[in-house]
């Protein structure tokens, strides 16, 4: 397990995180490799920090997302929605966004502070080339 990946604290003013895995596909369910992985977030008061994600070799894919400045709610679970992100750079070219990219919207839970994350799992299909 990467040490990003173990019990958080408040270091740079987190006040929670959620982790992020999954796997990016070709149509035909092939695995995609090289995939980059970004969130996307949604509007709102909150500020949000991540890790950078590339697919493996099998199209897996894990991040994690901090929430910054805020304070966790003091009632039921506080969630995220955001779109996970998945763009292959090899079919960017100058001045021209990349053909190959998609997005899966995914509704997480946020870990408090003093506990591992349960990670939200993610499967999102690319049109390959």
């Amino acid at each position: 397990m990467p040490a990003w990946m173990t019990e958080q604290s408040y270091e740079f003013g987190n006040s929670g995180c959620l982790d992020i895995t999954g796997q990016v596909v070709g149509l035909d369910g092939q695995p995609l490799a090289g995939i980059s992985i970004h969130p996307g977030y949604l509007p709102g008061p909150q500020i949000f920090t991540h890790t950078l994600a590339k697919t493996d070799a099998a199209g897996d894919f894990t991040f994690r997302v901090w929430s910054i400045c805020c304070r966790p709610q003091t009632v039921g679970p506080d969630t995220l929605s955001l779109r996970v992100r998945g763009v292959d750079t090899r079919t960017l070219e100058v001045g021209v966004p990349a053909s190959v990219h998609d997005s899966v919207l995914v509704h997480a839970t946020i870990s408090p502070i003093g506990t591992i994350p349960t990670p939200s799992t993610v499967r999102l299909t690319l049109s390959a080339p």
